[in-house]
C-alpha cells in the first residue's frame, strides 16, 4: 500500500463526512471540505501536475502555512509518484533557495504572495518549470507562475482517472518525501522517507493509540515538520478523522473553543503558554477563587496519582473530585473546547511540572519521542500505559536500545533510507542497521524510555524548532569584533548567546568613535558598545529564520580558555562546562521582557 491509496480508499468510504475544516476569513465562519470534495481536488491538481510532466521520482516543493491546500498539494504530489519536499514557511529566501537547489525540485507550490517573493528572490527560480500559488495573484509576475484557480480551470479537460493507474504502480519502497532538517556543522540535510517508512509509523501509532472517524484534530504545528505531518495529518487521514486548521498561533485559544477538538498535537511551548494563560486567569480572580482552584488542583493531583498506579479513588475522594469538576475543572477544560480526549507532546522534552499540572486538571498529555530520520515517532506513552517523566515505550515494530556509551539507537521499518546525496554522512549515523540518535537515555525495567541528555549539539527550542548552533556561531565569528560565541537555548523559548569580544578590534572601534572609557571592562559595560554588538549580530543573522536569530546576548569580559577547561585543544567550546559556569548570566536572559539581559558580563 501507499499513502494515496489509503487516502482515496478513505474518501470512497466516508464521502459526505467532513474531512477538513477552515475558517473563511471573509465570513469568519468555519467551512468544511467533505472527503469527496477533498479527493476531487487532490485528483484535479495531480492530473494537472502530471500533464505538465511531473512524474515518478521528480521532486516537488511545498512552501505554505497549514491550510487545506497544503494537504491537497501533498497528496496530489504523491499521487503522481513524485516526491514531496515540504519547506518551512518561516524560512528565508536563501534557505528556501538552498533546499530547492539541493533537492532539484522542478515545481514549487506556495501559499501567499510573501512566499512567492521568497522563491522569486532566489537564484534557482529561473530553473523552475512552474510555481503554483494558492492565493490569487494581486498583480502580474514574470516567469512561470500560475494561481491554483487557473489550475482548476486548466485541469477540467484532463484525464483524472489516469491518476488511479499511476497510484497503483507506486511501491511501498518508493520515496514519498525528502524532509530537510538542520545539520550540526553545515547546511540542512534532506531526510529520505519512503511510503513504507511513513505508513509503518502511522499504523504503529494507531495500534497503541485509538484514533477514530469521530475524532477532530486541531492543526497548528507546521506541516513541514515531521511530527505534525505524520501525527497531525497522516494519522487522522488513515483514521477518517476531521482536521481543523487553526487561523493562527494567536487564535488557537479561540479556535479550540470554536471547533472543540478531541485531539491536539503540540510542542512544549504550546503547553507552557496554555499553563501560563490558565495561571494568569486564576491570579486575576478573588482570594476565594484562588483558594478553590488550589483545592481542586490538589484533589485532581490525588486522583491522577491513583490513576497512574492503576487504582481508583476512595469514596470520599471521588465525592471531592465530583465537586472539583463541577466548580473548577470543567471550566478549565472548556478553555480547550470541552471535548478533549488527550494532548500529544513531542518535538522537545516536556517539563515534569507542566505535565503534572495538566494531569491534575484531568487533561492528559501523551509525550512521545522521535526524530525526522525515524518518520518520526520511535516511542510514546499511551492512554493505557503511560509514565510521566518518560517518553513511553517503543512503538510496535520499532527496536530501541542503549549503546555502551549511553546513546539511544534504533532500527525498524520507520528508519529513513538516508540523507539525500550524502552517503558518507548517512554511514556516520546508521551503523549495522542501527540509527544513532545523538541522544542519551535509559530504559527502565518496564520498557519506558527516558531522555537524559543530548550527545549532539542540536538545540531544540521549547517550540520544537531544531537549530544547529554551529551554523549561527560560524556566521557570528565572521565578524571582526567577535572572538568567541556560544549559542544557547535548548528547551528555552528563544536563542541567546555568550559573546567574547575581540578586545584589540574593539579598542580600535572605540578610538575611531571617540568613545571614552577607563578600562576594557568599563568599555564592554557601556550602552553604546552593547548597541553596537546588537546591530552587528542582527545584521549577521538577517538571512536566518526568525527562530534562529539571537534575541538576547551577554558580552563576556574574558576569553574562554583551555586552561579553564572551557574549550578543547582544538578550540571547540565545551558547552556543558560553559553553561554551568555562566548559568546565572544565561538564566538572566530569560527573565522579564526587556531586550537587554539583566547581566551582560
Amino acid at each position: 500500500m501507499n499513502i494515496p491509496r489509503h487516502f482515496f480508499s478513505q474518501a470512497q468510504k466516508l464521502r459526505s463526512k467532513g474531512a477538513l475544516l477552515y475558517k473563511d476569513p471573509d465570513t469568519s465562519q468555519w467551512q468544511d471540505i467533505t472527503w469527496t470534495g477533498f479527493a476531487l481536488r487532490v485528483k484535479i491538481l495531480a492530473a494537472y501536475l502530471f500533464s505538465m510532466g511531473v512524474k515518478k521520482g521528480d521532486r516537488v516543493a511545498l512552501v505554505s502555512e497549514n491550510r487545506p491546500e497544503w494537504a491537497i498539494s501533498d497528496l496530489a504530489i504523491l499521487s503522481t509518484g513524485a516526491i514531496a519536499v515540504p519547506v518551512y514557511f518561516t524560512n528565508t529566501s536563501s534557505q528556501i533557495d538552498y533546499i530547492l537547489k539541493d533537492s532539484g525540485a522542478n515545481v514549487v507550490l506556495v501559499s501567499t504572495r510573501e512566499q512567492l517573493e521568497k522563491v522569486m528572490d532566489g537564484e534557482y527560480f529561473a530553473r523552475l518549470k512552474k510555481v503554483i500559488t494558492f492565493d490569487p495573484l494581486d498583480r502580474a509576475v514574470e516567469g512561470n507562475v500560475l494561481p491554483l484557480s487557473d489550475v482548476d480551470r486548466l485541469a477540467k479537460g484532463l484525464d483524472k482517472d489516469h491518476i488511479n493507474a499511476i497510484i497503483e504502480e507506486i511501491k511501498d519502497n518508493d520515496v514519498a518525501s525528502i524532509l530537510y532538517t538542520s545539520g550540526t556543522t553545515g547546511p540542512p540535510k534532506g531526510v529520505v522517507l519512503t511510503h513504507e517508512n511513513l505508513l509503518s509509523n502511522v499504523l504503529a501509532i494507531k495500534e497503541v493509540i485509538e484514533v477514530t472517524a469521530d475524532d477532530l484534530f486541531l492543526s497548528f504545528l507546521p506541516l513541514s515538520h515531521a511530527f505534525e505531518r505524520t501525527v497531525g495529518f497522516y494519522v487522522p487521514l488513515l483514521s477518517g478523522s476531521t482536521i481543523a486548521y487553526a487561523e493562527s498561533i494567536e487564535n488557537i485559544p479561540l479556535n479550540m473553543r470554536e471547533v472543540k477538538p478531541t485531539i491536539i498535537i503540540g510542542v512544549p511551548r504550546f503547553y507552557e503558554k496554555t499553563y501560563a494563560a490558565i495561571r494568569e486567569a486564576v491570579n486575576k480572580g478573588s482570594a476565594i477563587k484562588k483558594s478553590l482552584f488550589r483545592w481542586a488542583l490538589g484533589v485532581g493531583k490525588s486522583c491522577a496519582d491513583l490513576r497512574e498506579s492503576k487504582e481508583g479513588p476512595p469514596a470520599v475522594l471521588q465525592i471531592q473530585k465530583n465537586i472539583a469538576e463541577a466548580l473548577v475543572l470543567e471550566k478549565v477544560k472548556s478553555r480547550v473546547g470541552g471535548r478533549l480526549r488527550f494532548f500529544v507532546s513531542g518535538g522537545a522534552p516536556l517539563s515534569y511540572p507542566i505535565q503534572e499540572f495538566f494531569n491534575s486538571l484531568g487533561l492528559i498529555i501523551l509525550e512521545g519521542y522521535g526524530l525526522t530520520e525515524t518518520s518520526p515517532v520511535m516511542a510514546c506513552n499511551t492512554l493505557e500505559n503511560r509514565r510521566m517523566g518518560t517518553v513511553g515505550k517503543a512503538l510496535p515494530g520499532v527496536e530501541i536500545k542503549i549503546a555502551p556509551d549511553g546513546e539511544i539507537i534504533t532500527r525498524g521499518p520507520n528508519l529513513m533510507q538516508g540523507y539525500y546525496k550524502k552517503k558518507a554522512v548517512t554511514k556516520e549515523v546508521i551503523k549495522d542497521g542501527w540509527f544513532h540518535t545523538g541522544d542519551i537515555g535509559t530504559i527502565d525495567d518496564d520498557g519506558f524510555l527516558r531522555i537524559t541528555d543530548r550527545k549532539k549539539d542540536i538545540i531544540v527550542t521549547s517550540g520544537g524548532k531544531n537549530v544547529a548552533p554551529q551554523n549561527i556561531e560560524t556566521t557570528l565569528l565572521a565578524d571582526t569584533l567577535i572572538s568567541q560565541a556560544m549559542v544557547y537555548g535548548d528547551r528555552r523559548k528563544y536563542l541567546t548567546a555568550l559573546i567574547v569580544p575581540d578586545m584589540e578590534a574593539l579598542e580600535k572601534v572605540a578610538t575611531s568613535k571617540e568613545i571614552q572609557y577607563s578600562s576594557l571592562e568599563a568599555l564592554i559595560d557601556s550602552d553604546e558598545i552593547y548597541q553596537l554588538y546588537m546591530d552587528r549580530i542582527e545584521g549577521r543573522l538577517k538571512d536566518f529564520a526568525r527562530y534562529e536569530r539571537i534575541k538576547k546576548f551577554a558580552l563576556l569580559k574574558k576569553e574562554l580558555t583551555i586552561d579553564a577547561g572551557e574549550i578543547t585543544p582544538t578550540l571547540k567550546i565545551k558547552r556543558k562546562v560553559v553553561v554551568e559556569k555562566y548559568k546565572a548570566i544565561l538564566d538572566s536572559m530569560y527573565e522579564g521582557d526587556s531586550n537587554n539581559p539583566s547581566c551582560r558580563t
